[in-house]
């Protein structure tokens, strides 16, 4: 069941940043992964509209880059959530001096370049100034261009296409690069119906959300009362001779 709340919450991402769900003229695109999109509409390359780029690990045996540092430092962690408000690790203004790390403003769309099971490919929202590592790339997009969370739900329903690019379609590569990143190709709305898009969606993913939640607790109090059961039986709290067989 809740696999299936997932699929569900997936195609509504999809229908909606691909305008699958408009009853309204449509033109090819040329892209395997959004064949058509609204005629209004345009598949533009992220690399057109966004500053994009990568961070770095300042070295962990060098206290000068981490004792007393404040500057939030982030790696692929932060994908699991949707928005990123704080960090978890900080570095110095000397790290930053030395390594060359990148300041990344807030509104920024982080991407998993690498990362161990579904990490690689996932995207958050960048709401506080951070630097990154090597395995985090920000988009810093041009104004006036995209909405920023516009641009996080529609890279979040084409996860399986950055999962592909990723892979090298069939090869070895395994990771994401911030050239493969600049050549991506999303659908691009009017600005206003991206707002508005990316409103819809919130909301539609929260009410799917939740659902996701209850059922995940519906489903352990069963197995907790299942669990529960079966003890009482094994332990001689239920008089078994007292059920009947209809």
């Amino acid at each position: 069941m809740i696999d299936l709340l997932r699929e569900y919450r997936q195609a509504v991402i999809v229908d909606y940043t691909t305008g699958a769900n408009r009853e309204e003229d449509t033109v090819p695109t040329g892209n395997v992964f959004c064949p058509v999109i609204p005629a209004a509409w345009r598949m533009v390359r992220l690399g057109k509209y966004a500053r994009i780029g990568n961070g770095s690990t300042p070295l962990k045996d060098n206290p000068a880059y981490w004792d007393g540092g404040h500057f939030p430092w982030l790696n692929s962690a932060v994908v699991n959530h949707d928005e990123v408000a704080e960090g978890a690790e900080h570095v110095t203004e000397e790290a930053l001096r030395s390594c060359h790390l990148p300041i990344v403003e807030p509104g920024s769309v982080l991407v998993a370049l690498t990362g161990q099971g579904k990490t690689r490919g996932q995207v958050t929202v960048l709401r506080i100034q951070a630097t990154i590592n090597q395995h985090l790339a920000f988009l810093a997009l041009e104004p006036g261009s995209f909405d920023t969370d516009y641009v996080f739900w529609a890279l979040t329903g084409l996860y399986d296409a950055l999962r592909m690019v990723s892979d090298g379609q069939g090869g070895t590569k395994g990771a994401l690069t911030c050239e493969d990143l600049s050549r991506f190709q999303i659908p691009m709305p009017p600005l206003v119906e991206q707002r508005a898009i990316a409103e819809k969606v919130a909301q539609a993913t929260k009410h799917i959300d939740d659902l996701i939640g209850h059922t995940a607790d519906e489903i352990r109090l069963l197995v907790e009362l299942r669990a529960a059961t079966i003890a009482d039986a094994v332990l001689g709290r239920i008089d078994v001779r007292t059920v009947t067989r209809q």
